[in-house]
C-alpha cells in the first residue's frame, strides 16, 4: 500500500510540474517559402511526414544580368543536408542548383523534368560552418558557362560549360533529411534565404 500511494503522489508531482512550466509538444508546423519579418525567404518545418523530401520556391523577379546570388542561413535542422540556390531556371522543370551543407560540403545539380543529375560534389573550406552562420552562393553565366562561387572568393568552385538552357530565374531548395539526421519535432528545420542586390 506505501508503494501505490508513492507511486500516485510522484505522478501527481510530475503532472503538476509539467502542467506549470507548459511541458508539451511542440506545434508541428511547415512554412514554405514565406517572407519573415527580416526580409528572408524563410523554409521551416519540424513534420515527420516531410522526412526525405525535396522543395522548391522560385522568385518572381527575372535576373537579365545572368548574375544570381543567395545569401543562406540555417539556423536549425541537420548540417549533414545539402540546400541552396536553383539558378538559370527557364521554368520549374529545368534549372540548375548549388546545394550546401554546413559541415563544408557542396553539390551541384541539373534539373531536366524531375531528373536530377550531379555534376560535382566536393568539399571546401569556402563555407562558412556551423549553425546561424551566413553563406553566399553566386552563379555567373558568362557565354555558354556558369562559374559557380562561394562567400565572395575569387576563384569559381565550379564551371557548367555548354550549359543546355538559359533560364533568367533563381529560386530556393530545401532537402529534409531522414530521422537519422532530422530530430523532429523537438528541433526544426528552419532555413533562410536572401537575395543579394
Amino acid at each position: 500500500m506505501y508503494n501505490s500511494r508513492k507511486k500516485i503522489a510522484c505522478f501527481f508531482v510530475l503532472f503538476s510540474f509539467c502542467i506549470i512550466t507548459g511541458f508539451t509538444d511542440p506545434e508541428i508546423k511547415t512554412i514554405q517559402f514565406q517572407r519573415d519579418e527580416n526580409g528572408y525567404i524563410q523554409f521551416f518545418t519540424n513534420d515527420v511526414s516531410l522526412y526525405n523530401y525535396g522543395f522548391t520556391g522560385y522568385s518572381e523577379e527575372i535576373i537579365s544580368s545572368g548574375v544570381f546570388e543567395l545569401e543562406i542561413v540555417l539556423n536549425s535542422g541537420s548540417e549533414y543536408v545539402g540546400r541552396g540556390m536553383i539558378f538559370g531556371a527557364e521554368n520549374e522543370h529545368k534549372w540548375y542548383a548549388i546545394l550546401i551543407e554546413t559541415r563544408g560540403s557542396y553539390t551541384i545539380i541539373k534539373n531536366i523534368n524531375g531528373q536530377l543529375t550531379e555534376l560535382a560534389k566536393g568539399s571546401t573550406n569556402q563555407i562558412t560552418r556551423g549553425l546561424g552562420n551566413s553563406n553566399i552562393v553566386k552563379a555567373v553565366r558568362r557565354g555558354r558557362n556558369i562559374e559557380i562561387f562561394i562567400n565572395n572568393n575569387r576563384r569559381p568552385i565550379y564551371t557548367i560549360r555548354n550549359i543546355e538552357f538559359e533560364g533568367d530565374k533563381m529560386g530556393y531548395f530545401v532537402m529534409v533529411g531522414d530521422s537519422e539526421f532530422e530530430s523532429f519535432p523537438q528541433i526544426p528545420l528552419d532555413i533562410r534565404f536572401r537575395k543579394i542586390y
